[in-house]
């Protein structure tokens, strides 16, 4: 796996002085990565090099090798446990549905995203365990104050069946969805801290898979937990927000809320994750699994980025997403869950976490079942520009924005706007826009073209 660069300046600079005063502050900030953030990468177990940042380089290189480890902890034995995902290099007796359904995930989003079918067989095999073993047989039962273990697995199942069956066009896994929907229906969780973050997450599915298929007892159950999590979350959003417990953070109620309760009440969600979200953290650098609770993070600061538009919330996404990467120090695309654990010590699922929380954000959307290829939705924004790295000027193309007046602002790494171009009204959702840098030095840039409440961004390379 490439280990890409941090962006610690520009994170620091959108940090410092925004958030609560118990966020990370620069000087944590160097503790962690070194006294020279630009110059050396010294983490908490003391490993890392100048040489273990370099530029960022292709998202889907990064998800591909990621997808490659994950499959290198299957287990192949012929007994109950095959096709089940094992948890970690080091801990090849613990298999799990959890660790399985996220593996089905990642490998069905990457024949999306190239149209390489190799995992076929990986998804068959996984899925057979996967009926073995079913969300509602997983351990903890089903009290409402120690059930969360199953409503969280059972929230990766179906999100496997959705893009199983968005991926190959095949409804074959339905009926180990529709269980666990029904599990999910015909119990419930109490709101504590755990909880609260499970039930964010599994509502989400919940009403995700209930749109999918139709179903309106699923929509309507998510919409009453979900009510009950968002008003449970403001009492005290302050600490909610904050949550860090078992492999879950903050950063679940975030996506969970804006994917099901959001979903229903779209009108509340500016308001709401403008006057929140800074109270959620930017990083877990202290106790056990912080990869885990980062990659959450940086899931709920890109729900933050896509409900409010502002560019803080993309590089705090950014950032967390590169604290996660650099620590595939052994190049094997896959992570471990802490900063203590060594190269031998990756982790399955924390690997999955990486891929579907902190790259799959980034990548483009999914190509056809057919024939391989693109697929563009007509409601999907999409952004390119060529050439990139570019010299003198780039070009950047555009499609699927809706009709109104459109805005392209030009941001440095630190976050200052450079430039800004009017394109003028959008009347066809598609079209070319061209930047001719004037005055402005060689770097890396983010280009962020709106139109209405459409947004998206691009980074550009200028070279002179």
């Amino acid at each position: 796996m490439k280990r890409i660069a941090t962006v610690i300046t520009l994170i620091l600079t959108f940090s410092v002085g925004v958030y609560a005063t118990d966020y990370m502050s620069p000087e944590e900030i160097q503790r962690i990565w070194g006294k020279d953030v630009n110059d050396k990468a010294i983490l908490p177990d003391g490993t890392g090099s100048k040489e273990d940042v370099i530029a960022p380089m292709d998202w889907i290189d990064e998800y591909g090798e990621a997808a490659a480890f994950i499959r290198s902890l299957q287990y192949t034995e012929p007994d109950t446990n095959f096709g089940g995902m094992m948890e970690a290099e080091h801990l090849l007796d613990i298999i799990q549905t959890d660790n399985t359904s996220e593996a089905v995930w990642i490998w069905c989003r990457y024949k999306q995203l190239t149209g390489d079918d190799q995992y076929y067989q990986n998804i068959e095999n996984a899925w057979t365990y996967i009926y073995n073993w079913p969300a509602w047989r997983e351990e903890g039962g089903s009290h409402p104050s120690n059930g969360y273990y199953r409503y969280y697995v059972g929230g990766w199942g179906l999100l496997a069946e959705m893009i199983f069956r968005e991926t190959y066009g095949s409804d074959i896994h339905r009926v180990y969805a529709d269980s666990v929907a029904e599990y999910m229906i015909d119990n419930t969780l109490s709101l504590s801290t755990l909880n609260a973050m499970v039930y964010a997450w599994a509502m989400a599915c919940l009403y995700q898979y209930g749109v999918d298929v139709g179903a309106q007892e699923y929509i309507d159950y998510a919409d009453s937990a979900s009510t009950a999590i968002k008003e449970w979350v403001d009492l005290a959003p302050t600490v909610r927000l904050r949550l860090e417990q078992w492999a879950m953070s903050g950063g679940a109620i975030a996506w969970g809320l804006q994917n099901s309760y959001f979903k229903l009440y779209p009108d509340e969600a500016f308001d709401w994750y403008t006057e929140n979200m800074p109270y959620m953290d930017t990083i877990d650098s202290v106790g056990s699994w912080h990869l885990a609770h980062n990659a959450w993070y940086a899931l709920g600061h890109w729900s933050a980025f896509e409900v409010t538009d502002d560019s803080m919330y993309y590089y705090n996404h950014a950032y967390l997403t590169d604290t996660i990467l650099v620590r595939d120090g052994d190049n094997d695309g896959g992570i471990p869950s802490e900063f203590k654990e060594t190269d031998d010590e990756d982790e399955s699922w924390c690997t999955a976490y990486l891929g579907f929380m902190c790259i799959n954000p980034l990548l483009s959307p999914p190509t056809s079942v057919d024939d391989g290829e693109e697929f563009i939705p007509t409601d999907f924004a999409l952004l390119k520009n060529y050439p990139n790295p570019f010299n003198n000027r780039t070009v950047i193309e555009y499609s699927g924005f809706p009709q109104g007046k459109m805005i392209l602002n030009i941001y440095d790494l630190l976050g200052r706007r450079v430039d800004t171009i009017y394109p003028g009204y959008n009347k066809d959702g598609h079209g070319k826009i061209q930047w001719k840098p004037d005055g402005i030095s060689s770097g890396i840039y983010f280009l962020k073209l709106t139109s209405m409440n459409e947004s998206r961004i691009i980074k550009a390379t200028l070279l002179k």
